[in-house]
């Protein structure tokens, strides 16, 4: 147990924690004569007198009595409004009338306009938050009495202007203006705050200059402008020698010389500098507390081309990174469209290399004409953590130096498409993500990874032993045009895999021989326009099928993948007792040879876990001519017709229960799928549907959706796409949103009507049944419906 965890579902670098439900009850008994939340459920509590903080989290008290009951305890240090009120001016100004020895006010949301004159009271305020406020458009000139401020928080306001009289906080820390998007200007008396470290100006897009005054904040730690080129307002940025984080552009790299706090440091349009010496000017070796680094020779993407434009130069671009070499220190570095070809010494020259051994995160974006990325320098990183490589296009070698990372978490590389070989990867790697990589098979391994030959575990290397297992969860290809096999990485032992998922492979034909049985962590799969993948296993023999897929696994998707795929994965699907969603898209044969077997085998787990079904693309007149590879395997995927006979279209009853055996079926979508309803869901869907959509099944009666529907007590979202006919809704008494998409032939309402529950109302290119309807009164048969949508424009 944890006193504090992380929010669930969120990674590491969390904004806050959660308070473990006993140490929340401890600090609340402990702090029970000192601090009190005012809630809905304390409405009748009375705290003590004694009570110094109090936090108001109610919506159902009525808003004279809680401005009452605030204000019989004067001598409150705190007051925090954490839920959305409308204060007006004489409940402010009943609050600070009687509230004068606060010390923390937090009045965010709470609707006001104006503050009262009573505001200048509060003069023994630490910490003020009035944002959120969007109708605050000024503060009173009497701001300046409040000479104990350290934090004014103005986020999402609608500050005009800031008072003059804020020269007078002489111990103001903090300023939040993030937001403000009409706030043209800063007074000139800005600079007087000799204590500032914060100033947030982020959103605020008619901000056009600062006051030349802010160079005399030689206290100010973080600033963050709109946008950098405010920096150029600025007589001698370079006073500013408190700042901790700063984003400049190329212009004022002369500037950076004496600011030697700076932890956190981007420049960008590195374009604009002139020459080398205006980079040795920056003297970015000598930041010795210098963590973060990123070096921008452009910002926009469409910038990025591979061909640079006539007004760059890569020579000297070349000679702006030789001068821009980091300090020892440095924990990360960020290049992005650097237009030279050649590496500078600092990334080169082995004695230099040491200087990095800090480095943790490294990435190179967009940089077209580096020819020979340093990796010597990258594999020598043994504390990098996270390595990103995006669109190197010249890149033509494979990896040739060795690499010793032992921490390395994560490693994406994106458009390398002449990069055909990988390094050895290290058994801490938890995510590796390809895109556009030329490599031809995936048989780099994981160091120190035993290896699953024939069920026998067998060490990578001579020299492992014993024998370890990777830590890889997270495996993603894209767009890797060369590639035909992947069997080599994912024979290997890998317990900690959770995630496959391979997209528009075009000569992907092989994956790993045993299936992915082993990797007994493995939750999701999905395999997006391989066409060339098609059988998996030459033989299926008895033993081996339990080990095509892990019982864990929760989704399975196959989406245009070659149509002969069944075999190898249904043998797999009998033994999971956790899937939870299936996606198949156009591959018809298979989609028929699923719901077959499922008719004559039922699964012995499926119709209880599986709460999302996705069906796509079962249309034989448009998959009829299949690959000369699905023509092959078809004989060995296809039901035998002796054991198997084909069931006759018009015997409904063969095949009906087959949809309806889903008893824990949330989610239905049947997209282009001819006749499969009548065939496979004749008796209808499972009465535990809640969100059901059809598309492109132009041969549905009116008297088959009628029937086929009537007993979805439980369905709350419908959507019909393509469709001739709209059936009777009677039976969906719990229907709450409906969708229409291009039912073009639908022309009337059912006679039964709509369905009481119905609040939302969705049509999109259904000129015959919409008319001419812009108003929804005069629609009689929607407008009882709360909310109604016609081609994106809702109807009042």
């Amino acid at each position: 147990m944890s006193f504090f965890e992380p929010p669930p579902g969120q990674s590491d670098g969390n904004a806050y924690y959660v308070m473990h439900d006993l140490i929340h009850d401890l600090a609340e008994y402990v702090s029970r004569d000192d601090c009190f939340r005012l809630e809905n459920q304390k409405l009748g509590e009375t705290p003590d007198t004694t009570v110094r903080h109090v936090s108001v989290w109610v919506t159902q008290m009525d808003q004279i009595d809680m401005i009452n009951k605030l204000c019989f305890y004067e001598k409150l240090r705190t007051l925090l409004f954490q839920t959305s009120f409308d204060l007006g001016y004489h409940d402010l100004d009943q609050l600070f009338l009687k509230l004068k020895m606060l010390r923390v006010l937090g009045l965010n949301e709470c609707g006001i306009r104006e503050l009262p004159g009573s505001f200048a009271d509060l003069k023994h305020l630490r910490y003020l938050d009035l944002g959120g406020n969007d109708d605050l458009e000024r503060l009173p000139e009497s701001l300046g009495n409040l000479y104990n401020l350290q934090v004014l928080k103005l986020n999402y306001c609608g500050i005009r202007e800031l008072p003059g009289s804020i020269a007078d906080l002489k111990h103001l820390r903090h300023i939040d203006l993030q937001g403000n998007r009409d706030l043209e200007n800063l007074p000139e008396s800005l600079g007087n705050l000799y204590n500032l470290q914060v100033l947030i100006l982020i959103c605020c897009n008619s901000l056009v200059t600062l006051p030349p005054t802010m160079s005399q904040l030689v206290n100010l730690k973080h600033f963050q402008p709109y946008d950098c080129h405010l920096l150029y307002f600025i007589d001698g940025v370079g006073k500013l020698t408190g700042l901790q984080e700063l984003k400049v552009s190329g212009r004022q790299l002369r500037e950076l010389g004496g600011m030697c706090m700076l932890r956190k440091l981007k420049i960008t349009h590195l374009e604009e500098v002139g020459s080398k010496e205006e980079a040795i000017q920056a003297r970015l070796h000598t930041m010795e507390r210098l963590q973060v680094l990123h070096l921008y020779w452009s910002e926009e993407e469409e910038d990025y081309g591979i061909e640079l434009e006539n007004s760059r130069k890569p020579e000297l671009e070349e000679e702006v990174l030789q001068a821009l070499r980091p300090n020892k220190g440095i924990r990360e570095l960020h290049i992005q469209g650097y237009g030279g070809s050649k590496s500078p010494d600092w990334m080169e020259v082995p004695t230099l290399l040491s200087s990095f051994s800090s480095l943790g995160r490294v990435s190179l974006i967009y940089c077209a004409n580096w020819q020979v990325p340093p990796c010597s320098f990258l594999g020598q990183l043994r504390r990098l953590e996270y390595l990103e490589i995006i669109w190197m296009p010249k890149w033509e070698e494979h990896w040739s130096c060795p690499v010793s990372w032992d921490c390395l978490l994560e490693l994406t590389i994106r458009g390398c498409p002449m990069l055909t070989e990988l390094p050895l990867l290290p058994r801490t790697l938890r995510r590796l993500k390809l895109v556009g990589v030329g490599i031809s098979r995936l048989h780099c391994e994981l160091d120190g990874c035993s290896r699953v030959d024939g069920g026998i575990e067998t060490a990578s290397s001579p020299h492992s032993s014993p024998p370890t297992s990777a830590s890889l969860s997270r495996l993603g290809i894209s767009y890797c045009d060369n590639l035909t096999s992947i069997s080599g990485q994912l024979q290997q032992q890998l317990p900690d895999l959770v995630e496959i998922e391979i997209r528009y492979c075009k000569n992907l034909v092989s994956l790993p021989e045993k299936g992915f049985g082993h990797l007994v962590s493995l939750k999701r799969l999905k395999l997006v326009r391989c066409p060339k993948l098609t059988c998996l296993l030459q033989e299926e023999e008895e033993d081996a099928q339990s080990q095509h897929l892990p019982c864990s696994l929760e989704k399975l998707g196959i989406s245009q993948c070659g149509d002969a795929m069944g075999g190898w994965w249904w043998a797999g699907l009998q033994r999971l007792t956790s899937i939870a969603k299936l996606s198949l898209r156009g591959c018809p044969t298979t989609i028929e040879l699923l719901f077959d077997r499922l008719k004559r085998n039922p699964h012995p787990h499926l119709p209880a876990t599986l709460r999302q079904l996705l069906i796509d693309g079962y249309n034989r007149s448009k998959h009829g001519q299949q690959s000369a590879t699905s023509s092959a395997c078809s004989s060995q995927l296809s039901p035998p017709p002796t054991v198997l006979p084909p069931i006759p279209h018009n015997n409904v009853d063969a095949s009906a229960g087959v949809l309806r055996a889903f008893t824990s079926l949330k989610e239905l979508t049947i997209l282009n799928c001819p006749n499969f309803l009548r065939k496979w869901g004749g008796w209808g869907p499972p009465s535990s549907l809640e969100r059901l959509t059809i598309a492109g099944d132009h041969d549905l009666s009116h008297e088959d959706l009628s029937a086929w529907w009537h007993n979805l007590i439980s369905l709350k979202q419908l959507t019909l796409q393509n469709l001739h006919t709209l059936p009777d809704l009677s039976g969906l008494p719990s229907l709450e949103t409906l969708r229409m998409d291009m039912c073009l032939s639908i022309q009337s309402w059912p006679a039964s009507g709509l369905p009481p529950a119905l609040n939302n109302l969705q049509i999109i290119g259904c000129p015959a049944l919409t008319g001419n309807h812009k108003h929804k009164y005069l629609w009689p048969e929607v407008s009882h419906i709360p909310h109604v949508e016609i081609d994106c424009v809702t109807l009042l």
